[in-house]
């Protein structure tokens, strides 16, 4: 036994992990299952340590010299001299090299393939253990494999298997520079980080700056070689999909996966488990303090002293047969526009409690109108066609002003706070920022697994929210080049409604599940999420002042809530949640609005059966009452 055997077994066992036996006869030639004994630890809520076997493509490969696991960076060793002839010539100490440092607000954080080993104490591997290139290209191909899988399966699957992409590119590019494969390992990443989320971006960039055997953690080196596994958990159904494409791989990239990967499966309706998403970095802060504080100083009524009052106002339309396919309303309530199946465009004034009148009607798209927005000034009209185009409109002269094209039609068009530009939320998942001087987007964002739904500006004009089919909600900074900042995971269907609230802080989403959820944009966390509605939500709004959430669906009922009460817990109180749920029987709602002096406006469909069931109401608010007094207007 050398000198640092000797000491090494002076060392005192002071924890309750069980200590890892070394001894080697022959460090020359020691292969790891003569110098490598393992004992089982537990685990740490992410990982969980797994049984002492290698990869199977190394046993019998030759091991060189131990290294210390405990430090991730030997430094001063002479390892440069083992690693193969592509490490030497793309290897380098200038950091530069590794390429560029994430730019973003650095917060210190430990990714899950950092650290010191859990469970091997001493040590083990100080070289390079080779492997034969088939070792290196198993990893390609399950990365590619799971790739693959994740643009096969439907929608709702997509989100939950694409956070192994992550892991799995981690691991096979560690694999590649331990083996010394350092010039492959860069080739790999540089080839799918861009599959990856932008969360991602810090980690890829730790990532880069390991190049040497000796600068990977015995961390690293413990789920590399299998002494411990990643735990990940995802909805039973998702991991069934999972596990059923899995079983057409070949057998020795399932036995690569299984070797590095344990999936725990939980039921749609059973709490999930409180475990963060592997390696996500801490969140950046985001401004989500509103442009200006007028519309807290906008008078309200009392609303513990009104009554309810509810109107119906019929617009006369072109032709009898005409049916309305989604409502425009603008933040004062004194122009509507509504489409209909004549891909017509009809734009009202509006005189609330009085009557509606026509002003113009815009025609010149080819296909179905999917929806559109009015600038803040209501002097434009911008929306979105079934023909792959979107039009401003010019409400003064009522003529078309531009056309803009792109490759998949949009879903969702909006304009921004500040008026001079608008997004638009595609088929094809991206989302595009546009000025109107310009037939060109501005900004591409990319990053949804499947088509978009809805998109909305955040108060501030900073940030942009999508929902998807992918089941998740996002934030954008379109001030930072679209990087995205937010991900928002608790659907089980597709997202089809967003709102803010007029602070910034809070938003809401609703889907085709029947979901409405509350969201703190600060921490990233679901508040609550409500079930009240048995069709998928269309429209959802805020009050002027936060107080109240209106929530608008395909076939049942508008309800309005007491957002203030929503955000506190059933202990404190003080008022019902639920002000009003209005039986919706005039047809599916498209759009509700909350405008001055607390009125609220809904668009919904004409119900063709039914002549005094008209298409537009117009209430005032109460939490005192729970059914408003109607008068039908023919």
């Amino acid at each position: 036994m050398n000198k640092e055997s000797a000491n090494e077994a002076k060392e005192p066992n002071d924890d309750n992990r069980q200590k890892l036996l070394c001894q080697t006869q022959n460090e020359e030639k020691a292969s790891p299952e003569e110098a490598i004994d393992v004992s089982h630890g537990n685990g740490d809520g992410i990982h969980v340590s797994a049984d002492n076997s290698q990869d199977a493509h190394e046993n019998g490969l030759p091991e060189s010299k131990s290294s210390d696991l405990e430090s991730g960076d030997s430094s001063g060793d002479s390892s440069d001299s083992s690693e193969t002839d592509d490490s030497e010539e793309e290897d380098s100490d200038d950091p530069n090299d590794a390429g560029p440092v994430y730019k973003g607000q650095h917060k210190n954080y430990k990714d899950f393939f950092e650290g010191s080993a859990l469970f091997l104490r001493k040590k083990i591997v100080k070289y390079a253990i080779f492997a034969p290139d088939e070792v290196y290209q198993d990893y390609k191909q399950m990365f590619g494999n799971m790739q693959k899988i994740v643009g096969d399966v439907p929608n709702a699957y997509k989100y939950d298997i694409s956070s192994l992409l992550y892991p799995s590119l981690v691991l096979g590019y560690l694999r590649m520079v331990i083996g010394g494969k350092f010039k492959m390992a860069k080739q790999f990443l540089a080839e799918n980080e861009d599959y990856l989320d932008d969360i991602y971006d810090r980690s890829i960039a730790k990532l880069k700056h390991i190049r040497r055997p000796r600068q990977v953690s015995g961390r690293a080196r413990e789920l590399v070689f299998g002494y411990d596994i990643v735990l990940l958990e995802m909805p039973r159904e998702t991991l069934r999909q999972l596990l059923e494409n899995i079983s057409n791989w070949q057998l020795a990239h399932q036995e690569l996966f299984m070797g590095h990967f344990v999936i725990d499966g939980f039921y749609k309706d059973s709490p999930r488990c409180k475990r963060p998403p592997l390696s996500r970095p801490p969140l950046e802060d985001i401004c989500w303090a509103d442009r200006t504080n007028a519309s807290n100083n906008i008078l309200q009524p009392d609303r513990r002293n009104s009554e309810i009052k509810s109107c119906f106002l019929n617009p006369p339309v072109i032709h009898e047969t005409d049916e309305v396919v989604c409502g425009i309303c603008t933040q004062d309530g004194c122009y509507v526009a509504m489409t209909t199946q004549e891909y017509s465009i009809l734009l009202f004034s509006v005189e609330l409690d009085r009557n509606i009148t026509i002003l113009k009607v815009l025609t010149g798209h080819k296909g179905r109108v999917y929806t559109g927005d009015i600038s803040p000034d209501k002097r434009f009209l911008i929306t979105c066609s079934q023909d792959g185009t979107m039009r401003l409109w010019c409400l003064v002269f009522g003529v078309c002003m531009a056309v803009y094209d792109q490759i998949s039609p949009a879903r969702s068009v909006v304009f921004a706070p500040v008026e001079h530009f608008f997004a638009t939320a595609s088929e094809d998942g991206v989302a595009r920022v546009w000025i109107k001087t310009c037939d060109e987007p501005i900004m591409q964002i990319s990053g949804h697994l499947a088509e978009l739904d809805v998109c909305i500006f955040h108060p501030n004009s900073r940030y942009l929210a999508t929902g998807s089919a992918d089941l998740t909600v996002r934030m954008w900074d379109v001030a930072n080049k679209g990087e995205q900042v937010r991900l928002f995971y608790g659907h089980y269907k597709a997202i089809t409604a967003l709102a803010f609230s007029r602070s910034g802080r809070y938003l809401v989403s609703g889907g085709q599940d029947f979901l409405f959820v509350i969201w703190d944009t600060t921490n990233e966390s679901a508040l609550r999420s409500l079930l009240h509605h048995t069709a998928t939500i269309n429209t959802i709004d805020f009050a002027m002042d936060d107080s109240r959430l209106a929530v608008g669906c395909q076939g049942t009922y508008l309800s309005i809530w007491n957002f203030d009460n929503i955000l506190k817990s059933e202990e404190t109180r003080d008022l019902p949640t639920l002000v009003l749920s209005h039986p919706n029987t005039g047809g599916p709602i498209f759009k509700t609005r909350f405008v001055e002096h607390g009125v609220l406006i809904s668009i919904f469909n004409r119900s063709l059966n039914h002549e005094n069931e008209n298409k537009f109401e117009n209430k005032t608010e109460n939490v005192n009452k729970t059914k408003p007094k109607t008068k039908k207007k023919k």
